[in-house]
């Protein structure tokens, strides 16, 4: 993972990140991987909680895919988000307990990802996987489900939301916050008014 996402480039700050350097070319040569990957200066790290740095994230989804090798199958086969949510209640390798950086030690030990952290997972990655799968297999069952969980989920807390909710529009759930950001991109921000029921209700 940390090679396939261009962390293990050099320069190489520590130890670790050799040895991961040096696993990385040996199985990209036993596959035959193409260079196409992405590099460190791809990944933003500014205006970052360190908890979230790409490093961070990478090592924690590596270890949730190690621990559930069969990621994809358990996504379509539980129907309760809380069963989803404890497959994502791990901590990362040793390492990445203590780092945040290669090679910079960090003072305190990071903790397992946050409710809110997960809901944001399930949003941007593991929902938009269910309703793919639903669509290329046509199997309405799973888009039932994905539209459930985003029921289920607390609504967002964003800049967005937040300018919405003072002007008087309830928000409910992550259904409901998700909508707010696609109607705020497909016509507020492009000043699509008169394509919009609201708009039209407010200036005609």
């Amino acid at each position: 993972m940390m090679g396939l996402a261009g962390m293990l480039e050099e320069p190489i700050k520590d130890e670790y990140q050799w040895e991961l350097r040096r696993e990385f070319i040996h199985l990209k040569k036993k596959h035959q991987w193409e260079n196409a990957f992405l590099q460190m200066s791809d990944w933003k790290f500014l205006r970052l909680r360190p908890a979230n740095f790409p490093t961070i994230r990478m090592a924690q989804f590596s270890e949730v895919i190690r621990n559930n090798c069969s990621l994809l199958s358990i996504l379509l086969e539980i129907q309760e988000l809380k069963v989803i949510q404890t497959l994502f209640e791990i901590s990362p390798s040793t390492y990445w307990q203590t780092h945040y950086h290669f090679g910079k030690k960090s003072k305190k030990p990071h903790k397992q990802l946050g409710r809110s952290t997960f809901y944001s997972l399930c949003i941007n990655t593991l929902i938009p996987i269910l309703l793919a799968y639903a669509h290329c297999k046509k199997e309405s069952k799973y888009t039932d489900k994905a539209y459930r969980w985003l029921f289920e989920m607390e609504a967002e807390n964003n800049v967005i939301s937040r300018i919405y909710t003072q002007l008087g529009l309830e928000i409910k759930n992550a259904h409901d916050s998700q909508a707010c950001l696609h109607w705020h991109k497909n016509y507020c921000q492009i000043k699509k008014c008169l394509s919009c029921s609201i708009g039209q209700h407010i200036l005609l």
